[in-house]
Parts: C-alpha cells; structure tokens; sequence
C-alpha cells in the first residue's frame, strides 16, 4: 500500500505519520517484553543503501521506509527516536536547540554555530523537559550504549538520553584526519557479537557511524561501500548465531554525493547572520533586513533548492514550530533539494541536511526473537 503524499515547501515527503517520533514510540512499547533486545543505531545510512547492502543477508521482511526530520541531521532525528517526539518538542534542530521558554536559538555544538566572523553566537547545555523521558528509562535492565569513542557523543544532549546508560567505546585509530574505519567498526560489531554471546546486556544500543567515511569518501566510493557491505555482513552473522534476541535496525538520515557545487556567496552582506547550522550544511539560515538580499540567494541557490523568508507559514510543518517567532533562526530559510546545492566550500564529498531522497527517507526493521519452546 502506498505510503499518502503530502506536499510541503514545494516537495513531496511522506505523510508525517511516518517520522522518526514514530519509531521512538515504537520501540518504547517493546521495552515492556521480556526478550533481550539489541538496537543498531546507524548514522548516515539511507533507506536505500540499507536494503542494498543488508537484502539477503537477513529478513528484510517488515522493513519500513521512514522520512527523517528537518534539517536531516543526527541531532535532528534520533533525540525523536530516543524522546518519541515531534521536533518541536525536544528542539532540536541540527546541532542548535530552540528554547520555547527562552526564546532562542542556542548551540550544542559551541565551535560550529557561529557568524560569519567566527565568533560563537551562544555556548549553552541542552537540558531536558522533565516531561521528555528517552525509551531507555522503561528497558526492564540498565542499557549498555555502545559506540566508537567520538567526542560529540559526550555533550549535554546524549548526557540527557542516555541517562544512566552503561557507556561502553571503541577507540579510534589513527590521527583525526586518518582514522582506521575498518578496524573501528570491525571491532565494535565484534564487540557487540561478543556482548550478545555473552547475554550479558538485557538491552544493547550499537551506535555505528558511516557519517564522517561519508562525508570523507562520499557515498558511493568505492570505500564506503566496502565498508557498508563488511558492517552489514558482520552483523548478519551476529543476527544469525544469536536468534533468541530482538533486533532493531534504524537510521537517523542519509546522505548525497555532492555534484557541481559553488560557495554560497554571503560576504557581501553587511547586516548579516550567517548561521550554518553546524553539520548539517544543506540547510543554511540567514539573516538580513535587506529584501535584495532574499532575491540574491534566491539566485545563487537557483534550482538545486528552496528559498524561503522565515515568516512562511509552511516552515511551521519542518521545523515543527514557527521560525518567524525564533529571531536568531534568520530571516531567510535555504534549504537544500538536490546534489549541487552551494556548499560551505568544505572539502567534504558528500553532505546531508537536505530534503532529497537521499537524504530524508531512513529504514526502520525490528526482527523478532526466535524463541525456542520448551
């Protein structure tokens, strides 16, 4: 059955039934079985490129297509998926939050939200709704979270999800700008599979990150894609040497291979605020008086994506609150929607924050523990 189109700034994205607070509720309510249960939490891995690499390797039967949140970023979608919330209630958006109590736009990530000077706009931690509870509270066990040893997965947001969560990590290897990725994620899953084996943890959350060998080699490398076949074909073993847990497999966003791209020009404008979003480069939010200046980044972005001043009502459907009332969002809305949207000028190959294909529609599959009778 096909999934109901719904159209919105100007594309068409699945019905908003479909977003990732969906998933969270979800796996809430399979916190309450008695079955061990293993997540993986990937980043960066689209729907597409999932079924690619894990189709005849497990079941895929049950597997859902997803549209992640806006902009299509980590911090976007999986506090939805965590919290089993809309954006506009957790406040996330990108690597910034919107306070509703205080009325602003305030960074996670203190080096990255800053104006065109480099100067950062605002350094403060994310605190959490005491109304918002993360699907982990209600595991029957203490969750064990399992991840590379990545430095942006220990600020004040996951410090928030993840609570009291066991936090186990696979360090990194080699210099930063040359990390081992093979080794790093051969050894997570290993670690994982070895966890499961064990039946030490009652409820084990694997983070694996594809988002910087992405951003690095680009999709469709010949890299990534070796290191995706690799990944999903350790994790198939995992799933079947280990039958009596349940398994969920879910993604926060994809990404797309960047094509053509230019600088998006916005020196020139004085009374400026020119806000990146940090890490999600195909959403940019401007600010200017000046109504030329709307024309002018209308023109520069031409088609490869949508412009649009922050007072459109229909921002209120991505954003999940209105943008008009957040004066430090911008006054002009960019967003990407295809390959060769202005970039930052960054060397990277391939980017996410956009509303392609690529970019928003995410996997969700839960495989049922075999359990045997007695």
């Amino acid at each position: 059955m096909r999934t109901k189109q719904k159209r919105v700034v100007g594309l068409v994205v699945p019905n908003p039934k479909k977003t990732p607070d969906v998933i969270g509720r979800y796996i809430r309510r399979q916190m309450q079985t008695k079955v061990n249960k293993v997540i993986f939490l990937f980043d960066s891995v689209s729907y597409s490129e999932f079924k690619r690499h894990f189709g005849g390797k497990i079941s895929l039967e049950g597997l859902k297509r997803f549209n992640s949140n806006f902009p299509t970023g980590t911090y976007t979608a999986y506090p939805s998926i965590f919290f089993g919330v809309k954006t506009g209630r957790h406040g996330l958006v990108g690597t910034a939050y919107y306070s509703s109590k205080e009325d602003g736009l305030f960074s996670l990530m203190s080096d990255r939200v800053t104006d065109l000077d480099g100067n950062k706009i605002t350094d403060r931690r994310y605190k959490r709704d005491r109304s918002l509870h993360s699907f982990l509270e209600y595991s029957k066990s203490r969750p064990i979270f399992l991840s590379q040893d990545l430095g942006w997965l220990k600020t004040s947001l996951w410090d928030v999800i993840l609570l009291n969560s066991q936090r186990i990590t696979i360090p990194l290897k080699g210099p930063e700008d040359k990390r081992d990725y093979d080794y790093e994620l051969r050894a997570l899953i290993k670690k994982a599979a070895s966890m499961v084996e064990k039946k030490k943890p009652g409820l084990l959350c694997v983070f694996v990150d594809f988002d910087e060998p992405m951003h690095i080699f680009g999709v469709k490398s010949a890299k990534t894609q070796r290191l995706l076949k690799m990944c999903s074909s350790l994790i198939a073993d995992m799933v079947k040497s280990n039958p009596n847990y349940d398994y969920f497999f879910v993604s926060d966003h994809g990404q797309i291979d960047q094509k053509n791209t230019k600088k998006l020009s916005v020196e020139h404008v004085k009374d400026k605020l020119y806000c990146s979003n940090g890490g999600v480069g195909r959403a940019r939010y401007i600010y200017s008086k000046s109504e030329a200046v709307f024309e002018d980044i209308k023109r520069q972005v031409g088609a490869s994506g949508l412009v649009l001043k922050r007072s459109d009502p229909r921002l209120k459907r991505l954003f999940g609150f209105s943008p008009a009332k957040v004066d430090s969002i911008g006054n002009i809305i960019a967003v990407a929607t295809s390959a060769s949207f202005p970039s930052h000028g960054w060397n990277w190959k391939a980017e996410h924050g956009g509303l392609s294909p690529e970019e928003i529609f995410i996997p969700f599959l839960h495989l049922k523990a075999k359990v045997r009778k007695s």
